[in-house]
């Protein structure tokens, strides 16, 4: 069984606290080298049955995973836990990437964090969510909140197909191309999400 069949059943607080980082130091060799050199947290939040709250924490090269928010997190990510546990198996059109598995190569240059890009991003505040669309496998969502508080309602929505935000992943597509051709759909404050394309490609 290969290491996505393994981890399809897994639990988030296993995941996030063993798994991640364990992956993380067995494959850094394999990650491109601007991860290693991060200093940043990323807290994810899973609502419903099995969900709860935890923060991935990179320094100094190493990885390490808790249960509960970082106040100092740069963002937070919130999504169900049935989302996320789609994402684990490769359903609903997203898969999730795990260390090793293409070690990285399979995103875009332009979208790799760096530390410069990470303090732009402190400084944003707001939320806005993603939807990915796919006719036969349902929709996946996710929303990333910036700044420390949580607004009930996202300011800003972006959907697109789950093949258009995949080509945009792997660099086959621009997200300026794919909007100036309608194929990504943005409702509510355009602003905010031309500031956070901005923080993550400039």
């Amino acid at each position: 069984m290969d290491q996505q069949g393994m981890l399809s059943d897994i639990e988030p607080g296993k995941f996030f606290v063993e798994f991640v980082p364990a992956g993380f130091e067995k494959n850094a060799h394999l990650l491109p080298k601007e991860l290693g050199l991060l200093k940043a947290s990323i807290s994810f939040e899973l609502s419903g049955a099995g969900g709860g709250i935890w923060t991935l924490s990179m320094d100094s090269g190493k990885l390490t995973g808790k249960t509960g928010e970082d106040p100092e997190r740069i963002v937070k990510l919130i999504q169900t836990r049935e989302d996320w546990g789609s994402s684990m198996r490769g359903e609903k059109g997203f898969r999730l990437e795990l260390p090793g598995e293409g070690g990285g190569k399979n995103v875009s240059q332009e979208l790799l964090l760096n530390q410069e890009k990470i303090e732009r991003l402190k400084s944003i505040k707001g939320s806005i969510k993603f939807k990915l669309t796919d006719y036969e496998k349902g929709d996946w969502e996710i929303t990333a909140v910036f700044g420390p508080d949580t607004p009930p309602e996202p300011d800003c929505t972006i959907t697109m197909s789950a093949a258009e935000a995949s080509a945009i992943r792997e660099g086959k597509l621009s997200p300026q191309t794919a909007f100036m051709a309608g194929k990504i759909n943005i409702k509510g404050d355009l602003g905010l999400a031309l500031q956070i394309g901005t923080a993550l490609t400039a």
